[in-house]
């Protein structure tokens, strides 16, 4: 049974450890140690500038006034202000809630000490090598696994336990079973996403076939018993939790596609939630909230930005960030209309829905040390399927019960006092009638969000991972760009994602003040050290001083970065590379940084890398 805390998506055919993940770089994260300048210096003596002058540009924002309005306070929102604002560009952040954060809410009346329950995006999904790790530990904000440490991970002293499935009754489902069924429904999962693959290579023709109803196929074909059948269900909704929507509405072609480029590592809750992490990284921002934006005109020059308030925002550019839902609800007016591609892209794409019921109790536990996390085979599939003890992050016994799939949208018609009644309904089934009323009961109902629509983003059946990287394309030449867990093709519906689209859209605005406007010199790498054509050849950034190797690319010959001391075969395919040099090297010295820096020091990696001819991600 997957571990609880994960997304579940990556393919069946992956082991539970990680072993057979391509990178498995450990950055060391807080050791407080410094690279050695001194050896930097003497290799650089008398070396020339090796990059793009990003002290220019930043002179060039200041002197010019370059205005920036980002449209949303989320993680993407917040992540391109931050960006741009250590250039020196004038950045206005509007944002409709009262609060920033977008769909990171946390509700801190769960919590002690500043703690609480994010009622939204919740978990790092894998800590190792991820910006947001890093970000944490640089920002001082705790993390609470949820999840086993990995069979890999030699820190982890105790044996793996397996999560327990209860049955719609309350009766434990056997081991064997439970073990049984998932081997079967993983070794069904590898079956399908293999025969996708082969058919999309001949050409075959997957435009009608979902990823549920070729699992109802198999399922059939099994000939399992009622509770067995529960089981296989239970593991559909965890697939369902993982996309935000009914298995029936995913492509079996595609829904895999961004499981490659997941992090390694533990699954974490932030103890004191996501939307400090979001409060730290707009603290010095210009942020008006109360601000709900109703046109966007980038018909001239310039891109005036208006409100319902009555504010108006004049900029050189705009960067909008707001959830696919908005933009599928139409509510912003865009003058002109935006490109008709886009407008099918945007109404192409699937916007799902995933719910939380968060239940907090007395000081006494009613539950075991075995059941903390437990999963429980409702008959109506989806429906409070598996519980969640964040006690480690709350500092109170508070649970969390996910609802996923079709019942996500028929359990928003219920009253909260309806859901609570049925919640504890399921509980006492499980641990027995002495289950007391909670003290608090919290409901979300994120498709009822005016602000949001709906949870996260997924591939639909007749979607196309295209369609991401084109949500993504910008308009009216650069001037209005778009960011969002909906724009990351590598790590769509992830909290990550949406932060590192805001820092991506962040740079390619740079860079194209640095093309088109302030004229800049080329950049030029100079070769500190060249041991040979098969060696990685010895470069350093003269603004940051961190040290690369520049590796040729085996498609197409530019040079590609990775992180020094790493070693990279060279026929490494150019995405692990990107990834390589953006996270696993930049990550890794966020901690030792004494100041909120962690989106200019991303900005000089990326720097390095357009000067040696790496795509921007």
């Amino acid at each position: 049974m997957p571990n609880t805390g994960t997304r579940a998506k990556r393919p069946a055919s992956q082991s539970r450890d990680g072993s057979d993940r391509v990178l498995r770089v450990r950055p060391k994260l807080g050791d407080g140690s410094k690279p050695d300048m001194r050896r930097q210096r003497q290799s650089l003596s008398g070396a020339a500038k090796l990059c793009r002058p990003l002290d220019e540009i930043k002179a060039y924002c200041k002197e010019s006034g370059l205005t920036v309005v980002v449209i949303g306070a989320g993680l993407a929102g917040v992540a391109a202000a931050c960006e741009l604002n250590g250039f020196d560009a004038n950045v206005i952040v509007l944002e409709a809630r009262d609060r920033v954060g977008g769909r990171v809410w946390t509700d801190r009346q769960f919590g002690t000490r500043g703690r609480g329950v994010d009622l939204g995006g919740a978990w790092i999904h894998g800590c190792d090598g991820n910006p947001i790790t890093s970000m944490c530990i640089n920002f001082g904000i705790d993390l609470s696994p949820t999840d086993e440490p990995e069979v890999s991970d030699l820190r982890a002293q105790l044996p793996l336990k397996r999560m327990p499935i209860f049955d719609w009754n309350g009766a434990p489902v056997a081991k064997h079973v439970d073990q049984n069924i998932e081997v079967l429904f993983n070794d069904t999962l590898t079956e399908l996403t293999h025969e996708a693959v082969k058919l999309k290579a001949k050409g075959g023709d997957l435009a009608d076939q979902s990823l549920g109803s070729a699992l109802d196929e198999r399922m059939e074909k099994l000939r399992l018993s009622d509770l067995e059948s529960r089981v296989w269900k239970w593991h559909c909704s965890n697939l369902e939790y993982a996309n935000a929507t009914d298995l029936s509405n995913l492509s079996m072609l595609h829904w895999f596609e961004d499981d490659s480029y997941s992090f390694p590592g533990r699954h974490c809750l932030l103890k004191q939630g996501y939307q400090a992490l979001v409060e730290k990284i707009a603290s010095g921002l210009d942020v008006r909230l109360n601000q709900t934006v109703s046109r966007i005109n980038y018909q001239g020059s310039r891109v005036k930005v208006m409100c319902d308030s009555g504010m108006s925002v004049e900029a050189d550019m705009c960067i909008v960030t707001v959830p696919l839902g908005v933009l599928k609800s139409r509510r912003i007016r865009f003058i002109p209309e935006l490109p008709r591609r886009k407008l099918c892209v945007i109404d192409k794409l699937g916007f799902g829905l995933l719910n939380k019921v968060v239940l907090q109790f007395k000081s006494v536990k009613f539950w075991t040390a075995d059941s903390i996390n437990c999963g429980y085979a409702s008959k109506d599939a989806g429906k409070f399927y598996i519980f969640v003890n964040v006690e480690g992050a709350t500092g109170t016994p508070t649970l969390v019960t996910l609802v996923s799939g079709s019942c996500a949208a028929a359990y928003e018609q219920c009253s909260d006092d309806e859901i609570q009644s049925q919640v504890l309904e399921v509980l006492r089934s499980m641990f027995g009638h002495g289950v007391p009323d909670p003290l608090r009961c919290v409901c979300t109902r994120w498709s009822q969000d005016p602000f949001a629509f709906g949870s996260y983003t997924y591939l639909p059946v007749d979607g196309d991972p295209n369609d991401i990287d084109l949500l993504a394309v910008s308009v009216a030449d650069g001037r209005l760009r778009f960011a969002g867990e909906a724009t990351s093709p590598h790590y769509l519906a992830s909290c990550h994602g949406a932060f590192l689209s805001g820092i991506r859209e962040a740079r390619a605005l740079l860079d194209h003040v640095a093309r088109f406007k302030a004229r800049l010199i080329p950049c030029r790498a100079t070769i500190v050290q060249d041991a040979g054509a098969n060696a990685p050849k010895r470069i350093q950034c003269s603004l940051c001083g961190d040290p690369a190797d520049a590796f040729p690319d085996m498609l197409g010959g530019v040079p590609m970065i990775g992180p020094r001391g790493v070693v990279q075969p060279r026929a490494m395919s150019r995405k692990i590379l990107v990834r390589s040099m953006l996270f696993m090297q930049a990550c890794g010295r966020f901690n030792r940084l004494s100041h909120v820096d962690v989106s200019k020091k991303l900005s000089r990696q990326v720097c390095l890398g357009h000067q040696m001819g790496l795509p921007s991600p």
